[in-house]
């Protein structure tokens, strides 16, 4: 039970650290309409689609993902290291 919230942290930091890739890799105008700031061309209009890639978000996300796996890190560690309740304490004889 003490081991889900870091699988969770995990999880979510993993997804962070694929929309850093996302925002770094690919450009603005071919970016998954699922991930904010995707730009399509719009018909009729005669400019050409935005370039670049959005490195400020990429930055962000890649700063939660960091963060969010130090939470994880320093959670596994506390629940190794603390004593588990269903050990018996040892006996002095």
């Amino acid at each position: 039970m003490k081991w889900i919230p870091v699988v969770i942290l995990v999880v979510i930091a993993g997804f962070f650290a694929f929309v850093a890739v996302e925002y770094f890799t690919v450009s603005i105008h071919a970016l998954p309409s699922w991930i904010p700031g995707a730009k399509t061309a719009v018909v009729g209009h005669h400019h050409h689609p935005p370039r670049g890639h959005y490195r400020k978000r990429g930055a962000v996300a890649a700063i939660i993902a960091f963060i969010l796996l130090a939470v994880a890190g320093w959670l596994t560690y506390r629940n190794t290291r603390s004593p588990q309740a269903s050990e018996p304490a040892p006996a002095n004889v």
